[in-house]
């Protein structure tokens, strides 16, 4: 008995035909941000677009288990729900506008070297992605050339 097996290809950004660049951290904004904040975690990241319906780059994140291998949207920057683990797992503090910082944006802070540190963005996501970025990475973060705008 002859079996079939169906495969579909999973999208496949390889980094290393990636043309890379050193953006600030705090300049990072987008597709660039979740790509960067992405990293920082290691997570496997691939991109896709432009084509059919996407007009610009979109950063997806491949999931892996044992028998099954799915793609979905990876966009911190914009859910809450993927950046709010971060305040628990790498010990960040997030305070939306007015704070402490600034009375027009978010502050996320973080401790380095015993030193309270602050990244600032225009929603509580955003400023969670630059204090992780911030926090694992540094002030410079390598990002695919074709998210910056």
């Amino acid at each position: 008995m002859n079996s079939v097996e169906l495969t579909f290809p999973i999208p496949q950004t390889r980094e290393d035909t990636l043309d890379l660049m050193g953006v600030r951290t705090d300049n990072l904004e987008g597709e660039a941000l979740a790509w960067a904040a992405g990293k920082a975690e290691g997570l496997d990241l691939f991109l896709e677009g432009p084509s059919g319906y996407l007009t610009n780059w979109r950063v997806f994140q491949r999931y892996s288990g044992q028998a099954l291998v799915f793609t979905k949207r990876y966009n911190p920057h914009e859910d809450l729900s993927l950046a709010a683990p971060w305040v628990d797992s790498h010990g960040l503090a997030v305070q939306g506008p007015p704070n402490q910082v600034s009375k027009d944006v978010a502050v996320a802070g973080y401790r380095r070297n015993g030193l309270l540190n602050w990244s600032t963005g225009a929603t509580a996501a955003i400023a969670l992605c630059r204090a992780l970025i911030r926090l694992k990475v540094g002030d410079i973060v390598q990002v695919p050339r074709l998210l910056l705008r």
